[in-house]
């Protein structure tokens, strides 16, 4: 038997297909009914797409051929997963759909929703949102289903300053479609987005059993287990936190597999959506904050594009990137060998215990404390004002609780100043500890968060805020 499977590794593969061809099939095992959980018949992360986009390389005819049958054959959850998949890298990647939207791809398959969902996404990833939102409009006109009027809200939402215009349409689609998830998750978002937190909250309670059936199993463990944590960092008064990441993704041997997607993100990525927009806002507003400023301090900075950028624009100020992972600034320090930039493996109290007091500084932080004990917070806080940091921006999560279902305002709407939002994240009150520092807020902006598409159940209700605030003197 051994000596015919030496053999048979030997043929070549078409004998061995033929072989295989002409064997009798084992009986199939008897299909079990699917369960049906009509919360998740569109929601993206419900179901995987049946073709990526990287399958046939770039996107071509031949490639576009083969997913418009994958997608026909494909279940409702995955035609609408795929039309996720395919949008997000599209609005990523504009320049990239150049071999679709040809004249004779377009005569051939333009009537197809994923060609005119490519042709929008398109549109989204050069900057033309108006055109991208008249398409997809057009298009949930025509098939009247929710997915399509949600998908149709999303070049409203991401960029900033839209809200309203979101709001307008998302009400009107809540009309049609009254008792669609999706849509009332980004009602409730854009209502709160346009400071009306006292409604946004009323939505969401009206669709809390559809959040129940979304947000429960594991994850609802998950979130209870992480109220305890939290709990207990308040009563102790806890600075320092380890958890899951620091194994999987923040430690010092695996970073570079968390910094280098972030590089290539921020570089290449359209500055219409996602990393690229991110890059585009941290970059401004990190000049804004070292305008007639010695020194800028960006506590967990991470890849630190945003902050080179700001540094050329500003060369008489020094621009100092700090994150925990000692590999973390060697890799900044291989991207950008700036004479204005310097960066530091270190806690940042560590850091700024080290300073005297003299230059004056800037301090920024994104999407970083969301991940931090609200002691470790209110104590940067205050060791700024102690060494005389004139302003602090900050730009991170102020969002649906996935704890308490609940919006929340800033000033003292949140108990203990700090609670749940998702995942291993939290919600800080920023407005009452900076003021408890002795810093007055003079800028905020709330803003749809920075996602491709708001459609994964994970990111349910996602916003961002974003806080300046000067030191009373």
């Amino acid at each position: 038997m051994g000596m015919l499977r030496d053999v048979a590794r030997r043929l070549p593969e078409p004998v061995k297909q033929l072989i295989r061809s002409a064997l009798p099939v084992p009986p199939a095992e008897p299909a079990q009914p699917a369960k049906e959980d009509k919360t998740r018949t569109y929601v993206a992360a419900g179901a995987a797409p049946t073709h990526s986009i990287h399958d046939l390389g770039p996107l071509s005819a031949l490639w576009l051929r083969e997913t418009i049958a994958a997608y026909s054959n494909g279940s409702k959850a995955q035609q609408n997963a795929t039309s996720v998949a395919i949008f997000n890298e599209v609005s990523k990647y504009p320049g990239g759909a150049g071999d679709i939207l040809t004249p004779y791809v377009g005569a051939r398959y333009g009537k197809h929703p994923l060609y005119k969902q490519i042709a929008a996404a398109h549109m989204l990833g050069t900057g033309d949102y108006r055109a991208a939102f008249d398409a997809l409009q057009a298009l949930a006109i025509e098939r009247k289903t929710p997915f399509d009027a949600a998908m149709a809200a999303w070049p409203l939402m991401r960029p900033a300053s839209r809200e309203q215009e979101a709001l307008d349409y998302l009400d009107r689609q809540c009309e049609i479609f009254p008792d669609d998830l999706v849509l009332r998750v980004h009602l409730a978002t854009a209502l709160y987005c346009t400071r009306q937190t006292a409604r946004a909250t009323d939505e969401i309670t009206r669709i809390k059993d559809g959040l129940d059936a979304i947000l429960s199993d594991g994850y609802g463990q998950h979130l209870i287990e992480l109220r305890a944590e939290l709990d207990k960092a308040l009563r102790d008064k806890t600075i320092y936190r380890r958890f899951n990441f620091d194994e999987t993704s923040y430690r010092e041997d695996l970073i570079d597999n968390h910094w280098e997607p972030y590089f290539h993100w921020m570089t290449t990525q359209s500055e219409h959506v996602m990393f690229g927009w991110l890059n585009r806002l941290f970059a401004n507003k990190l000049a804004d904050l070292g305008g007639g400023i010695d020194e800028v301090y960006n506590f967990g900075v991470m890849c630190a594009q945003p902050d080179s950028e700001a540094a050329t624009k500003l060369p008489g100020t020094k621009f100092i990137g700090v994150d925990r992972q000692r590999t973390t600034a060697a890799l900044n320090k291989l991207a950008y060998p700036l004479p204005n930039m310097t960066f530091f493996g270190d806690e940042i109290e560590n850091v700024l215990a080290r300073l005297a007091i003299g230059p004056t500084r800037s301090l920024f932080h994104a999407r970083t404390t969301t991940l931090c004990y609200p002691e470790k917070v209110r104590q940067l806080y205050r060791t700024c004002a102690a060494k005389g940091f004139r302003r602090i921006g900050l730009f991170e999560n102020i969002a649906l609780s996935h704890d308490t279902y609940r919006f929340y305002d800033m000033g003292g709407d949140i108990e203990n100043a700090s609670t749940i939002y998702k995942s291993d994240q939290f919600i800080h009150d920023y407005r009452v500890l900076l003021e408890e520092a002795g810093y007055r807020i003079t800028k905020e902006e709330r803003m749809f968060s920075p996602l491709i598409t708001p459609f994964s159940e994970i990111d349910l209700g996602s916003v961002h805020v974003y806080l300046e605030a000067e030191l009373n003197l």
